[in-house]
């Protein structure tokens, strides 16, 4: 949230959501799953409609929300899942979006280092690529 804000982006945190329902499913529970779902896009519809990105800090509950809810969700709730899957995002997914922006903020206090980065598992099934390591590589002495 720090690193958002520090990007000049207006944060909110939800209150209320349940679980993604991942946990749920795996284990063949797909009634509670989609009674998370349900949950789940009550509280971000508004979010969705007024134009707002959600930005998931898990990558499994970004896969989810993105690409299993679509799938998952009781027939009345599809659509609402089809638009809030368009506004799902990583983190450094979104601010690798912005990078170019003037409000992206590029005041890093380093120390140089190698880092070793792994992209998650579920980051990959949703093909974001590797924006986390990319941001990496713009903080000056940092070598990925």
């Amino acid at each position: 949230v720090k690193v958002l804000k520090k990007n000049g982006i207006s944060v909110t945190c939800e209150k209320g959501l349940a679980c993604c329902g991942m946990p749920a499913w795996e284990s063949g529970d797909l009634k509670t799953m989609q009674d998370f779902a349900s949950k789940n896009l009550d509280l971000l519809e508004p979010h969705v409609k007024a134009g707002k990105k959600v930005v998931a800090i898990n990558p499994t509950c970004s896969m989810m929300l993105r690409q299993e809810y679509p799938e998952l969700v009781k027939e009345e709730d599809r659509e609402r899942a089809l638009l809030l899957a368009e506004k799902v995002a990583d983190p450094s997914e979104y601010l690798w979006s912005i990078r170019n922006e003037e409000r992206f903020n590029t005041d890093f206090a380093t120390t140089p280092q190698k880092v070793s980065y792994h992209t998650p598992c579920h980051l990959r099934a949703q093909s974001v690529g590797f924006k986390a390591r990319d941001l990496l590589r713009k903080i000056p002495g940092v070598k990925v």
